[in-house]
């Protein structure tokens, strides 16, 4: 049991990581373009895009592995510490995912097509 804690503690770890470059990187990136006419800022746009959702995708489906792995010895054993933390990890690496790749938050309206 505590091979499946450390196991989902690290793979949230890394859902946090890639959700962390992921807002860093092309997030900023894509705002930085901010979607401009002509023909290169267009796919500059469109592929900055498509690389932020591949991330936060990424990240959703770590922090689901990693939140399945760390319920497992939570419901086997009560004393498991690093499984509670690897939950709320996997529950933040979820809610970054999610912000960034079906645009919950996205006030600014550059995902309005």
């Amino acid at each position: 049991m505590k091979t499946l804690s450390i196991t989902g503690f690290v793979i949230a770890l890394l859902g946090i990581a890639v959700g962390i470059y992921n807002q860093l990187t092309y997030v900023t990136a894509y705002h930085a373009h901010m979607c401009k006419t002509d023909i290169l800022s267009q796919r500059d746009c469109d592929t900055t895009q498509d690389m932020q959702i591949l991330l936060g995708q990424t990240a959703i489906l770590a922090g689901v592995l990693a939140f399945i792995l760390c319920l497992w010895p939570t419901i086997r054993q009560k004393k498991s510490y690093l499984a509670y933390f690897g939950i709320l990890l996997s529950v933040i690496a979820v809610l970054i995912g999610l912000m960034q790749a079906t645009h919950m938050f996205d006030y600014t309206g550059y995902f309005v097509k």
